[in-house]
């Protein structure tokens, strides 16, 4: 099996294995995946790939993660040492 086809798989299995882990999940745990930037990407992904939406109707995962970019390379660029 090449790269790209093991690749795709994966992602094909992270994608699909949301829905099963937010459905079994307690709530406390629920708000904590919502702090996490990696739950903004899968839903977007999910939209795109398995309900057929566009990149206008994921507006609000592609905010979340541009604001977890912006947020994160503002506090790396102040924090990081120069040499």
């Amino acid at each position: 099996m090449s790269e790209s086809a093991t690749n795709g798989a994966g992602l094909t299995t992270v994608v699909e294995a949301d829905d099963v882990f937010f459905s079994e999940m307690p709530g406390y745990l629920e708000v904590i995946a919502r702090l996490l930037p990696l739950t903004y990407a899968v839903e977007g992904l999910q939209d795109i790939m398995l309900r057929g939406e566009t990149l206008g109707d994921v507006t609000l995962e592609i905010g979340v993660l541009a604001g977890f970019a912006v947020a994160l390379l503002t506090l790396a660029a102040v924090t990081v040492k120069r040499s």
